[in-house]
């Protein structure tokens, strides 16, 4: 009989020997000392504890500090007469829009602005609203045309923030007279 081109001949050799199987252990295995089971049970509880703990912190909205951050934010984009840095911390709403056009109009009357040893106070903060109490003294050149405007003011002004989808935007702030 004729072997076809591309097929292989069956093997005619015996097959290989397998290794032994692995013997089972004959001798009893030896109990963990009293000790390290005391051992086990400890660190198991403390690291359960622990994990207890870390899931049922409650964050303390009084110490987050992002709110003073935003309102420092928006203080250096007045000082850098940025009107589009000024909006991006205002609350994305409608509101945004409507004072845009007024806010680009008072920054081209801006010729110099400087806020000398700002405070900012954290004054109460429930996780969704926040107020920031400001206070410094502003030193302005106003370029009014014809004419300049140079004065120093004090400002004790209090910023009203809420957090919208997990960032904390202005939404109001109390104006000195």
């Amino acid at each position: 009989m004729a072997q076809e081109p591309g097929t292989r001949k069956p093997s005619t050799q015996p097959l290989p020997t397998l290794p032994e199987p692995l013997a089972p252990r004959t001798e009893p295995r030896q109990p963990l000392p009293r000790w390290w089971r005391w051992a086990l049970l400890a660190a198991g509880l403390l690291l359960a504890g622990g994990v207890a703990l870390l899931l049922m912190r409650v964050n303390d909205p009084s110490k987050d500090a992002r709110p003073i951050e935003v309102v420092k934010g928006f203080v250096s984009a007045i000082e850098a007469k940025n009107a589009d840095a000024m909006l991006q911390f205002v609350e994305p709403t409608i509101a945004r829009r409507e004072i845009s056009p007024e806010l680009r109009s008072y920054v081209e009357y801006l010729r110099e602005v400087r806020f000398n040893n700002p405070r900012y106070e954290l004054l109460d903060n429930d996780g969704e609203q926040a107020h920031v109490r400001w206070t410094t003294s502003m030193h302005y050149v106003l370029d009014l045309g014809d004419e300049q405007k140079t004065g120093d003011r004090p400002i004790d002004t209090t910023f009203t923030l809420t957090k919208f989808e997990g960032t904390w935007y202005l939404t109001d702030a109390t104006l000195p007279r």
